[in-house]
């Protein structure tokens, strides 16, 4: 539906980046297909405070030169603390409505910087997987990337110890990725739009002297890439080139709607129209119902700071400088009554003034010059902006977890709850036990008695050989040995004939060695063999033997050691969605199990045992309320006198400490608090005025930066032009106003 009115490559459009201090401003030719060229750049302008915004705004544009008059059409980079889920922050939202009113821009949308970096990588590689840190002047940005999206971010902020400030970050992102157990891509990408190149150089060197097993975030050793504040711009310059020319705002030819076209604006009237298509942040006007000849183009021989001519009685609603559409809210746009360059020229009438209406005018104009120079010289106002000269506050303090926070004798205490968590969990492990199971060997013996008397053996008597052990399975009684006398070659000779039983027996212990052959001599209890003997009247047969696998002690007490570990890792994982924002809690313990059910006992026969139990675990609960209350107190201490503490946020980190385990007496939770801070020099502001009185404007950088309180200073006269014609600084003090600005 929408087509370019002019071919794009002479189409040109202005990017503004607005960082967290400062405004910079491009003047960017707009072409089919990216790369878009970057005709002209300003230099990057501090701001402090809404108005001085817009203000340095203007003399960003100023720096374009005379190219950039006829361009109006603005894209915007913003800092991501500048939106939220449902787009622009109100308060933002009103800042970019008056830079465009006050400076008759057209606002076409915007750009979050940090997503445009990423829509750059991503645009390349859908699918691609890394880690992103993003440098700014308050914090370090940790982005992990995984499947063409971002999977989670951790915010550090900066420190004095950079490495240090690294370190947390790369420990927090393996903590956040470690519970979907997966590794990263070897790549990192170290972007800033503020930290110069030779900073970024030096993040760099520090990451790459990482000894990077430590911090298992990749699959290997990561390569590094830059991205210094120069190539950022570039891709952002690119992005919004891409975004304007897929959402069509450029120069837009419209073809008349049908009568049902009309019928579905008329029906959405004052909602969103989503029937029309949405450019980046901003949805385009649906009311385009305009001449082509009538639409405004990126380039007009009009002046930047004059709005868009009606032309037919209908309002160029294309022009976000009269009304910044749907996003930006609305404002009634005031025709100027001019020729379009489209328009045929009405002859001109000669005009013959008279001599005393040139008198007239010349009067007017030398009166309302004097007007002019008078109210100049009573209402020009000098502001100097002074950044002091920090002194870093460095120290740390233990506090003693209790039920107030308060600064006492013996030192400080910091408020606490308790809170109890009931965890349920379950574990299983192969055992390592080792039980040897079989059968016995089973055969029956003949006992001989060679005593002259009977003898009963009872059941459960030993009988040997060599390293094995049988016993007799029932009594039996053996019968005594009868002696006779035979007569042989007429001598008289005594034969003996033992008594003898057979008897059953069994191997003690199972084994195939228990399986002995028949014949097989063995002793019978401890008694020698001419007295009672055994031997084996059959072989032996049944003895078996095989390992198996059993619960062990060193089974059951490893199983209750890591079910401990698991209930205080769930319980870890549990805990931030049992507090509420601004709440920290101590490093959980386990109070108790109050049940526990193995499924085997030690010996049983298993492959694997399972622990199922139900823990009770404690933590206290403190709030960055109280830690920021402590905080300001010691650092109120720490001060130099002369000195009043920095209104930024400290930086506070804490950690818990373990009770000392060599001293029983120490029972009590402490965390450590390390607190980071700047302490400011308390200027009198009405003495430096009093040394500015009269001075050279060219003076007063180098006679305020001269102080030793004092890091830089900028002197600016309002209005603006005044600095063309006043040389030197008022003498009235009311005219002189200073302003401190926050630190870098």
């Amino acid at each position: 539906m929408f087509q370019p009115s002019v071919s794009p490559g002479h189409q040109r459009f202005i990017f503004i980046v607005i960082s967290e201090s400062y405004v910079q401003s491009f003047l960017v030719g707009l072409r089919s297909k990216p790369p878009a060229e970057m005709i002209n750049q300003s230099s990057q302008y501090v701001f402090t405070d809404q108005k001085n915004l817009i203000l340095k705004t203007d003399e960003s544009l100023r720096d374009l030169g005379e190219e950039s008059d006829a361009v109006t059409q603005v894209v915007f980079g913003l800092d991501e603390t500048w939106i939220n889920g449902e787009g622009l922050l109100p308060q933002k939202k009103a800042l970019i409505q008056s830079i465009a009113s006050d400076l008759s821009l057209e606002a076409k949308g915007y750009l979050v910087n940090s997503q445009a970096l990423l829509d750059h990588y991503f645009q390349a590689n859908k699918s691609m997987s890394g880690l992103v840190i993003l440098t700014t002047t308050e914090e370090f940005q940790f982005q992990v990337l995984a499947d063409g999206q971002v999977a989670t971010q951790e915010s550090i902020g900066r420190s004095q110890d950079m490495p240090a400030d690294i370190a947390e970050g790369l420990a927090r992102v393996i903590k956040s990725i470690s519970a979907s157990g997966q590794e990263l891509s070897p790549r990192l990408i170290l972007a800033s739009l503020s930290d110069a190149n030779l900073s970024l150089e030096e993040y760099r060197q520090h990451l790459l002297g990482l000894n990077w097993e430590e911090y298992p975030i990749f699959f290997g050793v990561p390569t590094i890439e830059l991205i210094p504040p120069d190539i950022f711009i570039k891709i952002m310059v690119q992005r919004a080139a891409v975004a304007i020319l897929d959402s069509g705002l450029v120069s837009l030819t419209v073809e008349t709607p049908v009568a049902d076209d009309f019928a579905k604006i008329d029906e959405n009237a004052g909602e969103t129209n989503s029937y029309f298509p949405k450019s980046f942040g901003i949805p385009i006007d649906p009311h385009r119902n305009v001449e082509p000849s009538q639409l405004p183009s990126f380039e007009s021989s009009s002046d930047r700071r004059q709005l868009r001519p009606t032309s037919s009685g209908v309002q160029l609603n294309g022009s976000f400088r009269s009304k910044v559409a749907g996003l930006l809210g609305s404002m009634k746009s005031r025709p100027v009554d001019r020729q379009l360059p489209f328009q045929t020229p009405k002859p001109k009438q000669k005009y013959h003034p008279k001599p005393f209406v040139v008198l007239g005018l010349v009067l007017g104009i030398l009166v309302w010059g004097i007007v002019a120079w008078w109210w100049l010289m009573n209402n020009t106002q000098v502001i100097v902006e002074i950044v002091r000269q920090a002194k870093p506050i460095t120290t740390e303090i233990t506090a003693t977890l209790g039920t107030k926070t308060a600064q006492t004798a013996t030192g400080y205490t910091l408020a606490t709850t308790p809170l109890s968590l009931t965890i349920d969990q379950s574990i299983s492990q192969q055992t390592t036990g080792i039980k040897e199971i079989g059968e016995v060997a089973k055969g029956r013996t003949i006992i001989y008695n060679e005593t002259e008397s009977q003898k009963t053996l009872e059941a459960g008597t030993i009988l040997t050989l060599d390293n094995l052990e049988f016993i007799l399975v029932n009594d039996v009684t053996l019968p005594e040995a009868i002696v006779i006398e035979v007569d042989e070659n007429g001598d008289k000779i005594q034969k003996k004939t033992f008594g003898k039983i057979e008897a059953d027996v069994e191997a003690v212990a199972f084994g195939e060695d228990s399986n002995i052959a028949k014949d097989s001599k063995l002793l019978v209890g401890d008694f020698s063999n001419d007295t009672y003997s055994a031997t084996a009247s059959i072989d032996f047969t049944g003895g078996s033997s095989q390992e198996v696998a059993v619960v062990g002690q060193a089974d059951v007490d490893k199983l209750l050691s890591d079910v401990k570990k698991d209930v205080i890792r769930e319980a870890k994982q549990q805990l931030p969605d049992k507090i509420e924002k601004g709440q920290y809690y101590t490093e959980p313990t386990l109070s108790s199990l109050t049940t526990s059910e193995y499924s085997a006992e030690v010996g049983d026969e298993a492959e694997s045992i399972k622990l199922d139990v139900t823990a009770q675990v404690k933590t206290l609960i403190y709030t960055a309320q109280d830690i920021d209350s402590l905080a300001e107190k010691v650092l109120l201490a720490e001060l130099p006198d002369g000195y009043e503490l920095d209104q930024k946020t400290p930086e506070i980190m804490s950690s818990p400490i373990e009770p000392d385990a060599k001293d029983p007496k120490v029972k009590v939770d402490q965390i450590l608090i390390q607190l980071n801070s700047q302490a400011l020099p308390q200027l009198d502001t009405q003495s430096i005025k009093s040394s500015l009185y009269g001075k050279p404007v060219t003076e007063v950088v180098s006679i305020v930066s001269g102080r030793s309180d004092v890091a830089s200073a900028n002197v600016r006269l309002e209005p603006l032009f005044a600095k063309y014609i006043f040389k030197n600084l008022p003498a009235q003090p009311d005219r002189i106003q200073i302003i401190l600005m926050d630190t870098p």
